[in-house]
């Protein structure tokens, strides 16, 4: 018989795609994080749509995880190029999403938590309030397509003040990367699941505002491109933004089912979420670059609107705004 032949395509730090002689399609990973990333896909089977992963170990040589390839596009992608099934795919996990949360709900222990998203946004607050970047307009009046808002400074301030002095209610287990990119359609008309998702390194108890924030903030930041026009005086900046016609669509969906997931949380507890909280420190950081370093030129392009969006989803009624 003869053997298969596989071919080893590099496509991350030690992640590599495999091509074999009879279709097969796997990703081999061994970055040194395959029990970490193998138990939080255990976590999560129960209640999200997985690919087949597998640990392999060998003798004296690293772990090696092994995950089936999807064969469709990332949700995102067909956002653009496929928005009928990128609304079925999406609208799916959202459902799923939510399903998690209501069987695995308990009272916050913040120790308990894979990652605590509050103590990240005070960082994030602080080194904005302190960084070279932001000093030439932290202090100016912010307007926002002719809306006039408080100084970035003034909001950041009380922002930090709520997330010092709060917490949320509640924790439900999450996936903990929560983002378009992590999602792919699944077009097996077998199959009653439209989407598959991957990559839960650090699957755990969370905030469930800590996946709307994953999910809405990177939208914004990862997936939409904008047109904008920034004008600043000595003492205004003035930002006139808008998403750009080709991803319409796109948002349309994506924030209807994202008033879905705000919903939940109200469902969840009776009390508040700090969520406008997270979004707003997770919105201004590409201003300044506490992105991925790989992608800070295609992000930081797009920052002053990310700074606008933040004021406005912050001020305003979000439920609303979707």
């Amino acid at each position: 018989m003869r053997s298969q032949k596989r071919e080893f395509i590099e496509i991350g730090n030690k992640v590599y795609k495999v091509k074999s002689d009879n279709n097969e399609r796997l990703i081999i990973k061994k970055s040194g994080f395959e029990r970490e990333e193998y138990e939080s896909y255990q976590k999560i089977k129960e209640y999200l749509h997985i690919p087949k992963v597998k640990l392999i170990k060998e003798k004296e040589k690293p772990k090696t995880l092994v995950v089936e390839q999807i064969k469709d596009l990332t949700i995102k992608s067909a956002f653009i190029h496929d928005i009928i099934n990128a609304e079925i795919g999406f609208q799916d996990f959202i459902g799923d999403l939510r399903k998690m949360w209501m069987k695995t709900v308990q009272p916050m222990e913040e120790k308990r938590l894979a990652r605590n998203i509050r103590l990240d946004s005070i960082e994030t607050l602080k080194d904005f309030l302190s960084n070279s970047l932001s000093q030439e307009i932290i202090n100016l009046s912010l307007k926002v397509n002719n809306d006039l808002y408080p100084t970035l400074k003034d909001t950041c301030t009380s922002v930090l003040r709520k997330l010092s002095e709060n917490k949320d209610p509640i924790m439900v287990l999450g996936h903990g990367d929560e983002h378009l990119r992590n999602l792919f359609l699944n077009k097996d008309k077998k199959s009653e699941r439209k989407y598959w998702v991957i990559d839960p390194r650090s699957a755990g108890f969370y905030s469930p505002a800590h996946a709307i924030n994953n999910l809405i903030g990177g939208a914004h930041l990862f997936f939409y491109e904008y047109a904008q026009k920034i004008n600043q005086t000595e003492n205004t900046i003035s930002i006139i933004y808008e998403i750009l016609p080709e991803y319409q669509k796109a948002k349309i969906i994506i924030d209807k089912n994202f008033k879905l997931l705000i919903e939940s949380l109200q469902n969840l507890s009776k009390e508040p979420f700090l969520l406008k909280e997270y979004l707003f420190a997770n919105l201004i950081r590409s201003y300044i670059k506490r992105v991925n370093p790989k992608r800070i030129d295609e992000i930081y392009k797009n920052s002053q609107s990310h700074l606008a969006t933040a004021n406005e989803l912050y001020y305003k009624d979000y439920v609303n705004l979707f």
